[in-house]
């Protein structure tokens, strides 16, 4: 029944919009032909009331041309007083006046109804020396004057007045026509008219009339409609100062109000008449067309809710059967769609599972980016990697993901790799926090890239260890043979400085030459360390003590560092710091190269700071000067043997070197930290004898 209601509905829809068209159509059409008609009968009724009006006038100057002939009315008063009644019993005005010179009322003649008061036409004058016509108000009403002068046998003048009333009967009497209506109006007030008492103004704007004539259509006037003509006359009085005189006609437009409401009903009727033929059609159609469509819906309804097997009666006789016979066809057809889609999609299913775990077990940071940088897929190990979360990854662009090894060079490769520039990229980055990965970038699909990296931080720490045991190996074997050839001047300094001791008187001289005698013992030991060091059955030395040391060696810095006055040498040392596994000697030996390098960084006035402390079980040295700082991409390499940054002359490059073999022997860690022009500071962690604590 839905395609039943929605037929008839379009069909009465069709047939409301229709009439919404030629209703106004055929309303608006004949609406102009009644202005036309309406325009033309106003204009003919205005034409033929105002001709009448001025025959009116026509009539009033033949009667006055017609009194001035007449002999009797110049005679004595009361002979004029007899001419004058026969004269306005053959005339249609209302009154006959004569006037002496000095403005007497010598005769008068009127009509019985609503006569004239004399005192009302005292006023009356001739400014004019030939007959002539005026307009004028006499006790309130609107008249038509006729003025002349005549002579009587004396020679003396006496003015003649025909007066007219223009009141309600006049204008009934213009008209002959029952639709319409006359009046006199003295700018918007009515003087007179043939208007119902309840038929009242203003019916225009006198300031709006810019022409002599005007028409308006369908204003309403009372109860009716009226098509108005507005004609002016002049002013009242022939005076400038007057206000003006208007000739209204009024003609009813109910005809043509009539004409358009019949016309609009007749369109209503058909339309009416329309809509019940179609409601006869549609249930004729709904019979025998959407009953049919109705039980296909309900058998497709039937498949919605997941009835595969529902099949449909086929009728027969005509093309609808052939349809049945389709939905049925199609319900098979779906039923087994059906059956495979869902065996595929569990097999789907199953590989998009067995591929995410895949990707999820690999130990490897795996994300997908479209042509846009956006992530559009990213594996656990990614998310982990970098300690983000999924829902925030996934859909936002790869450069907005707290990941600082992706700069302006990886996104520049991957837009390569986008671009098929290349088909594969590796690179090695290090993270802020000091991680090293390995990122390889892939073609995937059409237009994405596949961003995977591998952290090989343990792997490029253990390819460091051994580069550096490397180097090690290679020193050691150099020290052995440095050592052998070292040892015997050695020897012969050190009996010359002890002969030198025995003979020299001067205190001052003598303690300088004893403390030669100690370093050179000292460089022996170092010499034998060296030995000690290059060969594989090295025993440890016994330990030393931290500040004892640091300050044996300040104190021997500080002597010659206190003649310039340019840079000082201060300590900070904790107390009670338990002895470390390093030896006196090779301690002794890490601290003066590290005060020799702080020293020789500093060019100007400047200072270097020696403090120690307990630091998670170890003892930890700190060096720390003003100098003019390590360069960030010299630091990786300042451990390395002969690696020198300063001038010919001022260093071999194995003071570093052999800190780091010292340090590395006990088990200890160094840490560089430098910034250019601000210094450098560089932290040893050295373990503690038999691992106590102080």
């Amino acid at each position: 029944m839905r395609l039943f209601r929605k037929t008839l509905l379009f069909f009465i829809g069709v047939i409301v919009f229709q009439s919404a068209l030629t209703i106004p159509l055929i309303t608006n059409f004949v609406h102009r032909i009644n202005v036309s008609e309406a325009q033309r009968e106003l204009e003919d009724e205005s034409t033929i009331l105002y001709d009448s009006f001025n025959s009116w006038k026509r009539q009033v100057w033949m009667s006055l041309i017609q009194m001035s002939r007449t002999p009797g009315a110049a005679e004595s008063p009361d002979r004029a007083a007899r001419s004058l009644r026969e004269l306005l019993l053959s005339t249609k005005v209302d009154a006959i006046v004569l006037k002496e010179p000095g403005g007497r009322i010598s005769a008068m003649a009127q009509g019985a109804p609503g006569s004239f008061v004399m005192t009302d036409l005292e006023g009356l004058a001739n400014v004019k020396s030939h007959p002539y016509l005026e307009l004028s108000l006499i006790r309130g009403t609107y008249c038509l004057l006729g003025i002349s002068s005549m002579a009587d046998q004396a020679g003396r003048r006496r003015d003649v007045f025909l007066i007219k009333r223009i009141d309600s009967e006049f204008c009934s009497q213009l008209t002959l026509n029952r639709r319409s209506l006359v009046a006199f109006l003295l700018g918007r007030e009515i003087l007179s008219s043939s208007l119902a008492p309840g038929m009242t103004g203003p019916f225009f704007d006198p300031a709006g009339l810019t022409a002599s004539y005007q028409e308006t259509y369908g204003q309403r006037i009372g109860p009716g409609r009226f098509n108005v003509a507005i004609q002016r006359m002049g002013r009242l009085d022939q005076s400038e100062n007057g206000d003006e005189l208007f000739f209204a006609t009024f003609l009813g437009s109910d005809p043509y109000d009539q004409r358009i409401f019949l016309v609009s009903r007749a369109l209503l009727l058909v339309t009416a008449a329309a809509a019940l033929l179609t409601i006869l059609v549609s249930l004729f159609l709904s019979r025998n067309i959407t009953h049919p469509f109705a039980d296909l819906l309900r058998g497709m309804e039937k498949i919605k809710t997941g009835a595969w097997d529902t099949r449909m009666q086929i009728p027969g006789g005509y093309e609808i059967s052939r349809l049945f016979h389709g939905f049925n066809e199609m319900a098979r057809e779906l039923e087994h769609n059906r059956a495979a889609m869902h065996e595929s999609m569990r097999e789907t299913l199953l590989l998009k599972e067995y591929n995410e775990t895949i990707v999820n077990s690999i130990r490897a940071g795996i994300a997908v980016v479209n042509c846009d940088l956006v992530v559009e897929k990213a594996n656990s190990w990614f998310l982990e990697s970098f300690g983000l979360e999924a829902r925030r990854v996934i859909g936002a662009p790869l450069t907005w993901l707290d990941i600082d090894i992706v700069d302006e060079p990886v996104v520049e490769k991957i837009f390569s790799i986008f671009r098929r520039e290349k088909d594969f990229v590796s690179e090695v980055k290090r993270s802020r926090t000091g991680r090293v990965y390995e990122i390889r970038l892939y073609p995937f699909a059409a237009s994405g890239c596949v961003f995977m990296t591998d952290d090989i931080s343990a792997k490029t720490e253990l390819e460091e260890k051994i580069f550096q045991a490397e180097k090690l190996a290679s020193i050691s074997m150099l020290s052995a043979g440095m050592a052998h050839e070292i040892n015997n001047p050695l020897s012969s300094i050190l009996t010359n400085v002890q002969n030198l001791i025995d003979e020299e008187n001067n205190p001052e001289r003598s303690v300088s030459l004893k403390w030669i005698e100690q370093e050179t013992r000292r460089i022996a030991r170092i010499v034998q360390e060296l030995l000690n060091f290059a060969s594989p059955d090295s025993s440890h030395a016994p330990g030393s003590s931290v500040n004892g040391v640091v300050e044996e060696v300040v104190r021997m810095v500080g002597r010659s560092l206190a003649r310039e006055g340019r840079i000082f040498i201060h300590t900070r040392l904790a107390r009670e710091l338990p002895p470390s596994v390093v030896s006196t000697d090779e301690l002794k030996q890490v601290v003066i190269n590290l005060l020799t390098n702080s020293v020789q960084a500093i060019q100007g006035p400047g200072g270097v700071l020696v403090c120690t402390r307990m630091s998670a079980g170890n003892v930890s040295l700190v060096v720390s000067d003003t100098g003019r700082g390590i360069p960030k991409e010299v630091i990786p390499r300042i451990f390395d043997p002969f690696f020198t940054t300063k001038g010919n002359g001022e260093g071999t490059g194995l003071g570093l070197s052999v800190v780091y073999g010292i340090v590395t022997k006990y088990s200890g860690a160094i840490d560089v930290k430098s910034r250019q022009e601000r210094g450098t500071r560089i932290s040893l962690r050295l373990p503690c004898l038999g691992g106590g604590a102080a």
